[in-house]
């Protein structure tokens, strides 16, 4: 069952979001809407249920609070990777909720249900792999969200770590050490060097002779204390 939850003070365009919404899914036990309107509410709401579509309107929920800072909290303390979709008309919240908080989508009333039924359908059809991702400010102060499967290995050098990607990009940020790296990714990387978290599928080759696996056109060493582990995991993976 989906569990969509609508942040937003006005009633009739909640009823109208909950109205497109309930005709798309079609059957009652497919779906569940949650409604908010204040900000402590939408907190208290999201400490009880883990929705799995978010529509906020961006914009002031009562006298201090916006949807723009419920947003930062689900990011911050529930859920990075949660589908948020933005309501609102308001073109200053464009840049934050684009790059800042990496939405989903944006639609605007009066809605238009092909728009948000083109939405629901493509968060549907998202694999468990969008949903792991790292999030972070690079060293420009740029917010950034890299999926893991886009990542090739990740490389510290003076305590800067640098995120290289399949595609050959390079993102630089202090945000993390290679420790705390270790714990947040999942079991698709390992760390092989003091130097080097890699990712074990994009591993062509592992010479045991010199201690050294190829990435694409690239070789990396295999630390001697990180050899045992690393041998355990990548060995079986490799054969299997």
């Amino acid at each position: 069952m989906k569990k969509i939850l609508i942040i937003d003070n006005k009633k009739e365009q909640v009823a109208a979001l909950g109205r497109i919404v309930s005709e798309y899914y079609i059957a009652p036990s497919e779906y569940c809407i949650y409604t908010c309107d204040t900000y402590d509410d939408s907190i208290s709401k999201l400490r009880h249920i883990v929705p799995d579509i978010c529509f906020i309107n961006a914009g002031k929920l009562g006298t201090e609070s916006t949807g723009i800072d419920i947003a930062y909290v689900i990011r911050n303390e529930f859920n990075n990777m949660l589908p948020i979709i933005f309501t609102t008309t308001e073109q200053e919240y464009n840049p934050i909720i684009i790059n800042d908080i990496h939405c989903y989508g944006v639609i605007t009333p009066p809605y238009n249900p092909d728009d948000i039924n083109k939405l629901l359908n493509s968060i549907d059809k998202l694999s468990p792999e969008h949903y792991k991702a790292l999030i972070f400010k690079d060293l420009y102060g740029v917010n950034l969200k890299i999926s893991f499967q886009d990542i090739l290995y990740i490389e510290n050098h003076s305590h800067t770590m640098y995120i290289h990607t399949v595609d050959g990009s390079t993102y630089m940020t202090k945000a993390y050490s290679l420790s705390t790296l270790s714990e947040e990714l999942d079991n698709d990387f390992i760390r092989c060097h003091k130097k080097y978290i890699v990712a074990i599928r994009q591993i062509r080759a592992y010479d045991k002779a010199t201690a050294m696996i190829t990435l694409g056109s690239l070789r990396l060493p295999v630390g001697r204390t990180f050899m045992p582990a690393f041998e355990k995991r990548f060995l079986p993976h490799r054969t299997s």
